[in-house]
């Protein structure tokens, strides 16, 4: 059995004769941009994997300080049909003032949409003030109880939802890997997944994914932005 060690599988990665005969293919509709097999193999130092973002920077109106305008010189994509596939939201590190207690909503590279944060609370940090923005059930519902987020939907549209609430399918995002996006143990998710994954303890303290940060500046003052991420495995049948 080859076994590989967590750093080789998450950060370095390794080279795998997989990749290498794909390549040999040549398919068109395949396109594997890294050496080596790693989740986020060559990310470190890099300052060009998440992509090439054009923002506003404020000067002509300040209400779209920071907010996206493009990216990898696009303003949508084609992960994501309809509205779903449209680029909006900040990168996060920077945000316009933000008037009263309205939703806010920051870019996820790594699943390739936006999401929207929803005011909770007041918020305060070494004595300055400001107001703290949650991942709320609406981030992964499939679209039964917050239509917008239907055409996050992959599948055929006669399919959809084709997955309970809580969990997104990114796998057109992420070169065709079976990857799935969630909350930390599945917070906020459909019981199904509780109930068929041992191990999982959900709790809001442990696994809130927020954003709290000065209002009037749109400095942030704290961030835990945690999502996990799922990866799907089938039994394959072994050929003697």
């Amino acid at each position: 059995m080859n076994t590989k060690t967590v750093r080789e599988l998450l950060f370095e990665g390794y080279d795998d004769p997989l990749l290498d005969f794909l390549r040999e293919l040549k398919i068109p509709t395949i396109n594997i941009p890294f050496s080596k097999f790693g989740w986020f193999a060559e990310r470190n130092e890099s300052s060009t994997y998440d992509g090439t973002f054009n923002m506003f920077t404020g000067e002509h109106d300040i209400t779209k300080l920071g907010v996206m305008s493009l990216w990898n010189g696009n303003n949508r994509t084609d992960f994501y049909r309809d509205q779903c596939g449209v680029i909006s939201g900040t990168t996060g590190e920077l945000w316009p003032p933000v008037n009263g207690k309205p939703d806010i909503s920051l870019f996820v590279t790594d699943f390739c949409r936006p999401i929207k944060l929803s005011y909770k609370s007041d918020f305060s940090s070494m004595g300055i003030d400001g107001g703290k923005w949650v991942g709320d059930e609406r981030v992964f519902d499939n679209g039964r109880n917050y239509e917008p987020n239907s055409c996050y939907c992959t599948a055929d549209v006669a399919e959809c939802p084709d997955l309970p609430s809580g969990v997104q399918n990114v796998s057109q995002c992420k070169f065709g890997a079976p990857a799935f996006i969630s909350f930390p143990h599945f917070y906020l998710a459909d019981p199904t997944y509780l109930n068929n994954i041992e191990g999982m303890h959900p709790n809001a303290e442990e696994h809130e994914f927020y954003v709290s940060m000065e209002p009037r500046t749109g400095i942030p003052l704290r961030v835990r932005a945690a999502l996990q991420l799922n990866l799907l495995l089938q039994p394959v049948e072994r050929l003697e």
